[in-house]
């Protein structure tokens, strides 16, 4: 909670109003069931992850298989923090922009886009090198990609179900 509540006050300036947003923040859909570890609908997230990642970049998904790492490793601290502990503040507030407009599937389209960035960064990861480069995406990627790569990043309503 610490990196969406210090992110909105430095925003906000204002104690009140940025407790007002923070509360607002965190009871949409997606954010309330990670906030109130409704593990359930947690894993129902991850398993559209993985999914989508299968589909979408599968030399990724194959090296995390052969692993064995999953995907609650990074993806609950990516989406806790609304992608605050791995970007900086501007990187963090353009995504919240286009989140809060969005939606919750922007969340998904966002982690896999992410995803993607990483996979072209592959060369002959072990697992604790896979997991580095999960926790500090930002060395592997500027704004210009990662904001590329979300534009065409496409989702269906379907696919995130």
């Amino acid at each position: 909670m610490s990196y969406i509540a210090g992110s909105l006050l430095m925003h906000t300036g204002d104690e009140y109003l940025g407790f007002r947003c923070f509360a607002n923040l965190i009871n949409r859909y997606t954010l309330y069931n990670f906030y109130s570890f409704d593990m359930p609908k947690v894993n129902v997230f991850f398993h559209c992850f993985v999914r989508l990642l299968k589909e979408r970049v599968p030399r990724l998904a194959q090296l995390m298989g052969e692993l064995q790492i999953q995907c609650s490793v990074f993806l609950f601290e990516w989406v806790i923090a609304l992608f605050s502990n791995i970007f900086s503040l501007e990187v963090s507030a353009r995504l919240w922009d286009s989140y809060l407009f969005y939606g919750d599937p922007y969340l998904m389209k966002v982690c896999i886009a992410i995803s993607a960035l990483v996979e072209r960064q592959l060369n002959d990861e072990n697992f604790e090198m896979l997991v580095i480069m999960f926790k500090s995406v930002d060395s592997y990627m500027n704004e210009e990609s990662l904001f590329a790569q979300i534009e065409s990043t496409k989702l269906t309503d379907k696919q995130y179900e």
